[in-house]
């Protein structure tokens, strides 16, 4: 079996390996602002204070999503390494369950305690109305956020 990551990089090589993941942030971060722009520009100030207050929540959903991505790239790349593809297959099935499983249980986590979680992040009452809009909406898309990885 010929093996592509066996090879002897170059500077090349290393970029067609690292090129989808370098554009892939930088499409992130771009959507990022954009929705920072966008919500500063035609909405108000506020909603783009709310935004940024509940950053760190999304912040924890994506550094979830690459924990699981990245955990389990590396067991099932092993396995195919082993050249044991039909446990490499059920491995999959089992991360993509589990970590569907995971992202459906923060989404309710995050429904059920969006009060405590704005008043934690310090919203004030002028903030809170946005702040439980924009968290709501981030909840619902949690599971596709975890199926993106």
């Amino acid at each position: 079996m010929n093996h592509s990551i066996a090879q002897k990089f170059n500077t090349f090589s290393l970029l067609k390996f690292t090129l989808p993941c370098v554009i892939m942030m930088l499409f992130n971060g771009i959507h990022s602002m954009a929705g920072s722009v966008l919500a500063g520009n035609f909405i108000n100030e506020d909603a783009l204070s709310s935004m940024t207050l509940m950053f760190p929540i999304t912040s924890i959903v994506w550094a979830l999503c690459i924990m699981f991505a990245t955990g389990s790239n590396a067991i099932i790349s092993k396995t195919l390494g082993e050249g044991n593809e039909e446990k490499a297959r059920n491995n999959f099935t089992l991360f993509f369950l589990f970590s569907t499983g995971v992202a459906i249980l923060f989404s309710i986590i995050v429904f059920l305690f969006d009060d405590f979680i704005i008043d934690f992040m310090g919203a004030t009452s002028q903030l809170r109305p946005y702040c439980k809009e924009y968290l709501s909406t981030i909840a619902y898309f949690i599971p596709l956020m975890f199926c993106v990885y």
